[in-house]
């Protein structure tokens, strides 16, 4: 058996056959490329391939409200809310199954071909990431398995062993045998991790899913964007993308601040008001779900808890709440006083009232980058890597998502870590000149004379073959 993992293909609502057009929010157009992928493995090692996608499978972020508001001319079996007929439907289940469904419809390649390799002997898991999070839904698990093998007409009995060879994971995998760790990564990034990641259900509406803030900016924001332009998240990093739809029309780029960001923070805001009773009883739901991962990994409950202590505190409303008073109150009031000071030093140094509003940029501007900091305070991601590998010993490998940069790196002289990039298209000032916009990297780990190796590739569509993915060493 080969684990084969690949992460951040964000399908989304695809390819419309009625309209002949794609959503001006997909960023996968790559079915056929996938197909030929999976036949590959299947010519390389017939029936012998574990597939591992790690996080962002899907977009459910992105199904916008142009379907929406298609869907409710229909008869359906919950409410469409006026800010979904304009934002996209919600995280409730029904919902979710529904939009599913839409992107099942715009990737039938993709499905055909996930179908096909699964009928072959082949194995296949998906974690979740921060973009899919709705695959915490039972239901959805179901209507994917149910999609994916709808594709086959053949007995039950193949049927129900396909079913059998798809697995679910809310936030890592672990394969003893391989002696590898395989998580999104989303639980490291302040704006897109979860506080309860295994039970992320929003404590006064427990059919609802509790969203980090990246989650609203996408939905109530980015999403806007790629009506002008469909590729702006696909350019890395967004600061870049900002700055170019600032120069290109500044009338538009401050119209969508001002319509899209206040309803952004109000639903932010009250999404995030919950009791001390009810935040409680979202830990323990997700305790029990860490034991419960733990168990079927054959992992100690001690470690799994070690490894979700390192995630990063998610930003949340109350962070929100700080900085609108340090921005408010505190900094102004600072600024106030330097300004006050440097002008009383210029009349006993006698330098200008210019020197001292330069000199109270160099020292304001200190301050708000060390206050932003304490805001997004993160652990270095050096030193989370080595943690990992400390709780689990017997680690050689470690894998992986959601930054959408492919990436190795040496944790010991047992262990290395790799990130496998997206499928998805990346405009990204890094390596412009060897790095193609496709990369449709992987990950794949294979025994050799007993020993898990792996290796970061990328699928060469043309010719079909893997090839190793070019990298740069690290910035010193």
């Amino acid at each position: 058996m080969e684990l084969i993992v690949v992460s951040d293909l964000h399908l989304s609502a695809g390819y419309n056959e009625e309209t002949g057009r794609y959503s001006r929010n997909e960023d996968f157009f790559f079915d056929e490329e996938f197909k030929s992928f999976l036949e590959y493995l299947q010519e390389a090692n017939p029936g012998n391939n574990h597939l591992i996608i790690a996080g962002d499978l899907f977009d459910f972020l992105q199904i916008d409200g142009c379907l929406a508001q298609e869907l409710s001319k229909k008869k359906t079996p919950f409410e469409i809310t006026k800010r979904e007929l304009k934002f996209g439907l919600g995280t409730e289940e029904e919902k979710t199954v529904w939009k599913l469904g839409v992107i099942v419809n715009g990737h039938k390649v993709f499905f055909q071909a996930l179908a096909t390799f699964l009928s072959q002997g082949n194995f296949l898991s998906i974690i979740t990431g921060n973009h899919d999070i709705e695959l915490f839904w039972k239901k959805v698990q179901d209507a994917l398995v149910g999609h994916i093998v709808s594709n086959l007409k053949s007995g039950q009995g193949i049927l129900q062993q396909m079913k059998n060879r798809i697995s679910f994971y809310p936030w890592f995998y672990y394969d003893k045998d391989f002696k590898t760790y395989i998580e999104h990564g989303n639980q490291y990034d302040p704006l897109n991790s979860f506080q309860y990641l295994l039970h992320p259900v929003f404590g006064p509406n427990p059919k609802r899913l509790w969203l980090p803030f990246g989650s609203f900016f996408v939905r109530y924001f980015f999403n806007t964007l790629e009506i002008s332009n469909p590729f702006a998240d696909n350019i890395k990093p967004p600061t870049r993308y900002m700055k170019w739809a600032w120069k290109e029309d500044k009338v538009q780029f401050i119209k969508n601040i001002c319509n899209y960001l206040p309803t952004m923070f109000q639903v932010f805001w009250k999404s995030g008001k919950l009791s001390k009773t009810e935040r409680r009883q979202l830990a323990e739901k997700n305790d029990n779900e860490l034991k419960k991962l733990g168990q079927g990994l054959g992992l100690s409950l001690d470690a799994v808890k070690n490894i979700y202590s390192l995630r990063t505190a998610p930003f949340t409303r109350n962070k929100l709440r700080t900085i609108f008073t340090f921005a408010g109150t505190f900094f102004p009031i600072i600024t106030l006083i330097v300004f006050i000071v440097l002008l009383t030093l210029s009349q006993y140094f006698h330098f200008s009232f210019r020197t001292s509003l330069s000199s109270l940029v160099l020292l304001t501007v200190p301050i708000a980058k060390w206050a932003w900091s304490k805001f997004f305070k993160k652990e270095p991601f050096e030193k989370i890597l080595p943690q990992i590998k400390g709780y689990v010993k017997d680690l050689q490998v470690i894998v992986f998502g959601h930054t959408h940069d492919p990436d190795i790196r040496r944790v010991d002289e047992e262990c290395r870590y790799f990130n496998t990039g997206t499928w998805t298209t990346v405009f990204s000032d890094e390596e412009r000149i060897i790095r193609e916009a496709k990369q449709f990297a992987f990950v794949r780990i294979r025994k050799i004379d007993g020993k898990p190796q792996a290796e970061l590739l990328r699928w060469k569509y043309t010719p079909m073959k893997p090839e190793k993915l070019i990298l740069f060493e690290q910035r010193p």
